[in-house]
């Protein structure tokens, strides 16, 4: 064999070398690399029905929060278990009708049966929370912490509810356009209701139901309507409302004539109140 074909034969020899040797390197590294599968990641909805309650109010002393969470990427129905926490000191978690509990009392278990209709990568449980009372009116924060199954990743969600003490007091002004009518001459007269404890806009409460209206001395005059129904102001439509009625005074001698406007709620979350105002009326 000449000298050139053995240079050759020791090229080829090299060139397979090299690429046993390539493919051996790349089997073993996709042997000893593992591969990585990033977990589905979840957003979870947190609703509690009632929003707005509280004992003395006429309505329940408790609220029930649930928990929905939604696989975002083909993680199928989300499972394990949801951690409920709330803002306020003293409030505590117990099982709600429908929901596995689970332990500690503020956690229950996913379920993809539950109410509300559920998409397919969806699941939902509930917990009841009853507050401990701190105040005429208390915004609280309820979080809900989703713990994440092999298949999807953890997530959490939060809404606000507002715990009344009792019904909200209120109270009642009353203001006319005029304040001296001759005999048989009418003035408009506004009553505006608000409550004395402001609640926040996210929880508007405006004082609802009529507000009925009287005179003294009697006799002293009338009203048309003698009873109004109360509408929410445009300057804060959350705690104060108002409504107007257009008062005409009877003939007779000069005097102060008192008008009062008494207001009767409509809902079980406001006090009665009254307010009056004076008008010099007659001839």
């Amino acid at each position: 064999m000449n000298l050139r074909k053995l240079s050759e034969l020791n090229s080829i020899s090299k060139r397979r070398l090299a690429i046993l040797l390539g493919t051996l390197i790349l089997s073993l590294s996709a042997y000893v690399t593992p591969s990585v599968h990033a977990q589905p990641s979840t957003s979870t909805a947190v609703s509690c029905n009632p929003t707005v309650f509280g004992p003395g109010t006429m309505m329940m002393d408790h609220t029930v929060c649930t928990a929905i969470v939604s696989s975002m990427g083909g993680g199928g129905s989300p499972t394990g278990t949801v951690d409920f926490m709330a803002s306020a000191m003293g409030g505590s978690f117990s099982a709600a009708p429908g929901s596995m509990q689970f332990i500690p009392p503020s956690s229950c278990m996913l379920s993809p049966s539950p109410p509300p209709p559920l998409a397919p990568n969806q699941a939902s449980c509930s917990v009841t929370y009853t507050p401990a009372l701190m105040g005429p009116a208390t915004v609280e924060t309820i979080t809900a912490q989703y713990s994440g199954d092999p298949n999807n990743s953890p997530s959490s969600g939060f809404t606000d509810i507002l715990v009344l003490e009792g019904p909200l007091a209120t109270t009642t002004t009353a203001a006319c356009n005029a304040s001296k009518l001759p005999d048989h001459k009418s003035t408009g007269c506004t009553a505006t209701v608000t409550n004395t404890t402001p609640v926040p806009s996210s929880f508007p409460l405006p004082p609802t139901g009529t507000v009925s209206w009287t005179c003294s001395p009697s006799p002293c005059g009338s009203f048309a309507p003698p009873s109004c129904i109360l509408s929410p102001t445009s300057a804060d439509p959350a705690n104060s409302s108002s409504c107007t009625t257009t008062f005409t005074a009877m003939a007779g001698k000069p005097t102060t004539v008192t008008i009062t406007a008494s207001y009767t709620p409509s809902d079980p979350f406001h006090t009665p109140s009254s307010g009056t105002t004076a008008i010099k009326a007659g001839s």
